[in-house]
């Protein structure tokens, strides 16, 4: 379960981040001040860092100190400033976070976002994550996105985009993926291996986009990195 640092007074914002963590499933920290920031920062037990910006002044040398510790202490750590829309101009020139949401933001969104980061700044050789060009396959949490958005898919779809995607450039023909897939006890023909190939393809693939190969008179493959 991640475990996300939220550093902010108890306001209507921070019951979104937190709504926003329910719907992630993951464990708040919360910290209402900078030091109390800092000091749950030291101990590393988070994997993300959602700050309220109006904690204190634009460029106040506490905020200023605290976003620069993030980055010294755990620059694994993506860092997600909560910024009002009237203050956004003051802002633009601070770089020490990673990404940001103006106000009022709904939970969903900070959802997006809050995934986003946690799966841009996911180690790059962790064996739960499979990364190809603009597609995330999330085998620990069941979750495939797309340039950064979440993709709708059926359990079989998954499994059998899974499936490819953990034997890349390997080609099974379709009773292979049958059984494997759909198990040894599934009856149905192997046209439903055909079918769900191309609602899986309609779905993360586009003109200039293709993940998944036909291998003609044999069945499929999922196209390696380059």
């Amino acid at each position: 379960m991640e475990r996300v640092l939220v550093v902010g007074r108890e306001d209507e914002g921070s019951q979104t981040v937190l709504a926003a963590l329910a719907v992630m499933e993951a464990e708040p920290l919360l910290a209402s001040s900078l030091p109390a920031a800092h000091e749950r920062l030291a101990n590393g037990a988070s994997s993300l860092v959602a700050v309220d910006l109006a904690l204190c002044a634009p460029h106040h040398p506490e905020m200023t100190r605290f976003l620069a510790a993030c980055k010294k202490l755990s620059p694994e750590i993506p860092v997600l400033a909560l910024i009002s829309e009237e203050s956004l101009a003051a802002y633009e020139s601070m770089q020490p976070f990673d990404d940001f949401a103006c106000s009022p933001w709904s939970a969903q969104e900070m959802a997006s976002r809050m995934r986003r980061l946690l799966r841009r700044f996911a180690p790059a050789g962790d064996p739960t994550v499979i990364r190809i060009e603009n597609l995330v396959i999330d085998l620990a949490r069941y979750e495939v996105a797309q340039d950064g958005k979440r993709m709708n898919l059926t359990f079989k779809e998954y499994e059998l985009l899974k499936f490819l995607a953990t034997n890349p450039g390997k080609v099974f023909t379709r009773e292979t993926l049958l059984n494997r897939v759909w198990g040894y006890d599934y009856f149905g023909g192997t046209r439903t291996v055909d079918v769900h190939i191309r609602r899986l393809r309609s779905k993360i693939e586009s003109g200039s986009t293709s993940f998944i190969d036909t291998v003609r008179n044999v069945g499929y493959r999922f196209r390696g990195p380059a």
